[in-house]
């Protein structure tokens, strides 16, 4: 993000403008990528490994729900989520 030089540019980058994995049972994100927030489409149970702070191993996450933080790894086990991708 060294590029950005106005607050609207930063929020744009760090809430989806790069777009966003869906995962489905079985599936994990790729090396390299780092995600700020995950909503679940339909409940899911997931491993999620976080920058800063806990990780989550075996979470249920209810329909509609949404994570928040810094994300380095989003494993799903059952149901579906989209993880949206940052810099």
């Amino acid at each position: 993000m060294s590029n950005i030089t106005k607050d609207r540019n930063y929020y744009q980058a760090t809430t989806g403008d790069l777009g966003f994995r869906k995962l489905s049972a079985g599936d994990t994100t790729p090396n390299g990528e780092k995600y700020r927030f995950i909503v679940c489409l339909q409940e899911a149970n997931v491993n999620v490994e976080s920058e800063v702070g806990d990780s989550l191993t075996g979470q249920i996450l209810p329909t509609g729900m949404t994570l928040f933080g810094r994300f380095t790894e989003v494993q799903c086990y059952e149901g579906v989520v989209l993880a949206y991708i940052s810099e």
